[in-house]
């Protein structure tokens, strides 16, 4: 991270990391261990996970490509969840073989494959065509030859 996590409001990730940890305190000493806090990582979590003065971490671990936000707001010990936060919006980009791009490489790729395949086996039928062709007709030829020969030693 080039600034403190306090003046970011965005991470980008690579694909490998995909495991992180968000560390929060609140600022209010008058009871320490009374503080609570919740969070949740929007696009990952179903709710919120309230936790208690002892536990102020949330792990994250082996999260697919996507966009995430992390939000924690505050609270004033046994107070209303109105205390404004933090929200840290978070983009894990995916990996390049699990990109648009490379699927339509594979794509375009896939079409001029099957394409000159195609293309292979036209040519293929076409000279066995061809061939037969010219064999069919030197037969013939010989048979008329054949025939003309036996008319000429008749006469």
């Amino acid at each position: 991270m080039k600034r403190a996590i306090d003046h970011t409001d965005q991470l980008t990730l690579t694909h490998d990391q995909d495991s992180f940890a968000f560390e929060f305190a609140a600022l209010s000493f008058t009871n320490p261990p009374s503080n609570r806090y919740r969070y949740q990582l929007e696009g990952f979590d179903k709710d919120w996970t309230v936790v208690d003065s002892e536990r102020r971490r949330a792990d994250y671990t082996a999260l697919s490509p996507g966009s995430y936000v992390f939000s924690r707001p505050g609270s004033e010990p046994a107070g209303p969840w109105g205390l404004p936060g933090r929200s840290v919006a978070i983009r894990i980009s995916p990996p390049w073989w699990n990109t648009w791009w490379f699927r339509l490489a594979c794509i375009i790729v896939a079409i001029a494959l099957v394409s000159w395949l195609y293309q292979l086996r036209l040519r293929q039928t076409a000279e066995r065509v061809t061939l037969r062709m010219e064999e069919r007709l030197a037969e013939r030829t010989r048979i008329a030859q054949d025939l003309h020969d036996t008319a000429l030693q008749d006469c």
